[in-house]
């Protein structure tokens, strides 16, 4: 199966703190509603972006920020993944990804981003 907005095999990923947890690609694509505010460190130092999440995955997240974050641009930023998602308790975890889609519609004034998470490395439990 390719994933759908960059056309390359899904990789399976694992998390590691206490647990392992293998993620399916059902799982990988599972959204869940959560709204939680985060700082988002761009790329090439680009500085900082406060943002809102709309909805997270093991795979990536939608956001709305004040400012818009071009498509392919390079992110970081601190997360906690709801215990819908780690099947265990809330995780924190610092994620770099990428822009995969920029909405091309504002909705309250605010930017949506969508972002690839391309790693996620467990800081502890939130």
């Amino acid at each position: 199966m390719l994933h759908p907005h960059t056309g390359v095999p899904f990789v399976i990923r694992t998390f590691m703190a206490n647990w392992e947890t293998c993620v399916t690609i059902a799982e990988r694509s599972k959204r869940i509603s959560v709204q939680q505010v985060v700082s988002i460190t761009l790329g090439n130092g680009g500085g900082i972006v406060t943002a809102v999440s709309n909805n997270v995955s093991v795979g990536g997240a939608l956001f709305y920020c004040d400012r818009f974050i071009s498509r392919g641009s390079h992110v970081a930023l601190l997360i906690v993944l709801p215990l819908e998602i780690t099947h265990e308790k809330p995780t924190q975890g610092w994620c770099s990804g990428k822009i995969v889609r920029v909405e091309k519609e504002l909705k309250d004034g605010k930017f949506g981003i969508a972002i690839d998470f391309t790693t996620f490395q467990v800081t502890l439990s939130a």
